[in-house]
């Protein structure tokens, strides 16, 4: 701020000037933090220790000058039309707010249709259609101007009206030749619509600093998948049920999110045509179909036939191995070392695995039931899942294997229908962690820590 109003800063809280913030009385020096530290804080370890915080500062000073300044910014008359002082950031709380609504409709026909006692057939059919009209902030060099920024202005907002309408057919046969086994096969087809913020209208052109463009595609339609499962599966009362399903899931128009560089600003409805060679971030669906298959097994059951205490153990286990590959289009920008050094832009693709993909999911859970008693401890385990795109491998990222314990226990009480239970998740309190391929350094790291419920619970018959 300008010396005049750092001077009428001080002139309002004169307590600036004393230890330990020694604020200059005059307003010519800027403002030292040193006074600021809060010594008394401790944050723990933070991330389990691996990441150091320091520089503590009182918040509640900081919120008292910012109250000082938020008066003193209002009642600060500016000659010549010059910026004030202290104003919102009008970008900063606006370029990402929208609003809108969306509408969902589905009508399904189905029927089950018995071959004999042995074979069953249920047929299906389903349509599904999404309207959805999104209102966006789109700014154009605006990142970088001086506050104010004349915002609303009707050529910064942009509506986008869409509709996905998809025929879903099924078909699933249940074949049970003898009473403990049980052999089924189906063909689903499903959709995964995109985030909402990936498809809302907005538009981030920066000219000044960086020559980026965030470009929001309008018109991601949903991933549409066909689903083909086989399963067979043995029960009875002393193995439980054990089951084994190979799986083929075939994705077309896969979305993911794309950074590259700009050949053709034409394609992106709404940037302008300066913007060539920039850099572009946004989502497209895949041109490329993705194949992916793998196999589930599942075996459940209950030891009853074991001695006391033994009896009352039971046992969950879960298991998929998924195999994937998918083609990632993007554009590579080539300069030739030659004067005047022209720059060619390839259309081409890399290969790797399906993007927010794991190779192997476990799920365990194992405890013991005597009574109104249980107990039931339970992991969960997901290995490397790949989470950032980019051309080159090294700097692609992936999310570290993941690794969870929960535990549940629960008692009845002597009254019908009333218990008490006790839910701890998260016992080992894992990080959700992405790294960078070639240097292993992280991109994101996020720990939400132990939580845990205890209350009562009534279930009414």
């Amino acid at each position: 701020a300008a010396t005049g109003f750092r001077y009428n800063l001080v002139q309002a809280l004169p307590w600036l000037t004393q230890p330990p913030y020694n604020f200059d009385p005059t307003g010519n020096q800027y403002f030292p933090i040193t006074g600021f530290y809060n010594s008394n804080m401790d944050f723990g370890k933070f991330l389990k220790g691996e990441y150091g915080m320091y520089s503590a500062v009182n918040a509640g000073v900081i919120d008292q000058i910012m109250n000082e300044i938020r008066i003193l910014g209002a009642a600060t008359t500016q000659p010549g039309g010059a910026v004030p002082s202290y104003l919102p950031d009008q970008y900063g709380s606006t370029a990402s707010d929208y609003h809108g609504t969306e509408f969902r409709s589905a009508e399904y026909l189905m029927a089950t249709i018995n071959v004999g006692s042995a074979i069953t057939v249920i047929p299906g059919v389903r349509y599904q259609g999404l309207k959805t009209t999104y209102t966006a902030a789109q700014f154009l060099g605006d990142a970088d101007a001086t506050n104010p920024y004349p915002y609303p202005l009707p050529s910064t907002l942009v509506t986008a009206d869409k509709y996905h309408g998809y025929w879903l057919p099924d078909v699933n046969v249940k074949y049970v030749p003898v009473t403990w086994l049980s052999l089924r096969a189906s063909y689903t087809s499903t959709l995964a619509y995109p985030d909402f913020a990936q498809a809302i209208p907005r538009l981030d052109v920066s000219s000044n600093s960086g020559h980026y463009v965030v470009w929001n595609n309008t018109d991601l339609k949903p991933a549409y998948s066909r689903n083909f499962d086989f399963q067979a599966a043995v029960f009875d009362n002393s193995v439980g049920l054990l089951a084994v399903t190979p799986f083929l899931k075939r994705v077309d128009d896969q979305i993911f999110g794309q950074s590259t560089f700009i050949s053709d600003p034409s394609k992106f409805p709404g940037v302008p045509p300066y913007t060539k060679t920039f850099a572009l971030l946004t989502y497209v669906n895949n041109p490329n179909r993705v194949d992916i298959w793998g196999i589930e097994s599942e075996w459940q059951t209950h030891f009853w036939y074991l001695p006391d205490p033994f009896s009352g153990l039971v046992l969950n286990v879960n298991y998929t191995h998924i195999f994937s590959e998918a083609k990632y289009p993007y554009t590579l920008t080539v300069h030739s070392p030659v004067y005047p050094y022209p720059t060619v832009n390839i259309d081409t693709t890399y290969t790797d695995r399906l993007i927010q993909q794991p190779n192997d999911i476990v799920n365990l859970s194992l405890g013991f039931d005597y009574d109104r008693f249980s107990i039931l401890g339970s992991m969960i385990y997901q290995s490397q899942v790949y989470a950032g795109t980019n051309l080159f491998n090294a700097l692609r990222s992936d999310k570290v294997r993941y690794t969870r314990w929960d535990l549940s226990v629960k008692q009845g009480l002597p009254w019908e229908g009333l218990e008490v239970y006790f839910d701890i998740n998260d016992l080992n309190s894992e990080a959700d962690v992405f790294l960078i391929r070639g240097s292993g350094f992280p991109t994101s790291e996020s720990n939400y820590g132990l939580t845990a419920d205890l209350g009562i619970r009534w279930r009414l018959n």
